[in-house]
């Protein structure tokens, strides 16, 4: 296990370190390390408070992040950063990109692979499943890797779609690789990670907490070429996805 890995997972866990700081830290001090060794002064001035400074030079936080990591190794999952080369390229290039992937399953192979969004409802018609799973069934068959959310409705289909043609897909979650949401998704999500991969930025034992799921829209049309969204409610996460993607160039 390389030296510097519990480093990676224990600035992702920082309480008041988003992303975006999280970005902004290492461009400023150059590697977690560094951020973490970094004086309360540097830190200050770099606009964190005194709780997050406080945690960041408590040793705890990187015995938990160790802690962490064997658990992953128990699942038989792992952390790619943003600094190896397997992070996906398209993800690398958004403006607050995680600096941490925990994944389930081979999410580099699956990224050779042209990949395409497909989300929509939870709540969505008899029609909307089919189409989303005769789309994804077909673009999947054509080589394209199907990437959704894991989520009752569209996102299901879709995935379903991709496992059915036998083709790649990834599921991005808004929990900890630990916490299987919906409950009814356990063997999809196996499914998915093996023909393919389920993953999360967030550390594990969080919890489907309403407001991680827009960073894993992000994540979801970052990694992708482009989205397709079917049947989705005003102002809902699937429309969202679609502006972010947009943002994204994508």
């Amino acid at each position: 296990m390389r030296v510097d890995l519990a480093d990676w997972v224990a600035l992702n866990m920082v309480r008041g370190v988003g992303p975006r700081t999280a970005n902004l830290l290492l461009d400023r001090f150059g590697s977690p390390a560094n951020v973490f060794g970094a004086s309360r002064a540097a830190l200050k001035a770099e606009g964190l408070k005194p709780e997050t400074i406080h945690e960041l030079h408590d040793k705890e936080i990187l015995e938990r992040a160790q802690a962490e990591l064997e658990k992953l190794e128990a699942m038989n999952a792992r952390v790619i950063t943003l600094a190896d080369e397997e992070y996906p390229a398209l993800l690398k290039e958004i403006y607050d990109p995680p600096i941490v992937l925990y994944v389930r399953g081979d999410l580099e192979a699956a990224c050779v692979c042209p990949c395409l969004a497909v989300v929509g409802s939870r709540r969505c018609s008899t029609y909307g499943v089919n189409a989303a799973q005769s789309l994804a069934r077909d673009l999947a068959a054509h080589g394209v890797t199907i990437i959704s959310g894991l989520a009752r409705g569209i996102d299901a289909a879709a995935h379903r779609g991709a496992l059915d043609a036998e083709g790649h897909t990834l599921g991005v979650i808004g929990t900890g690789l630990d916490i299987q949401y919906p409950k009814e998704h356990a063997k999809l999500a196996e499914e998915v990670a093996a023909h393919g991969a389920v993953v999360s930025e967030f550390p594990l034992g969080t919890p489907p907490l309403a407001q991680n799921f827009p960073y894993r829209n992000r994540v979801i049309s970052g990694l992708c070429l482009g989205v397709l969204v079917i049947e989705a409610a005003e102002n809902s996460g699937s429309l969202l996805t679609a502006r972010l993607a947009s943002e994204q160039n994508r």
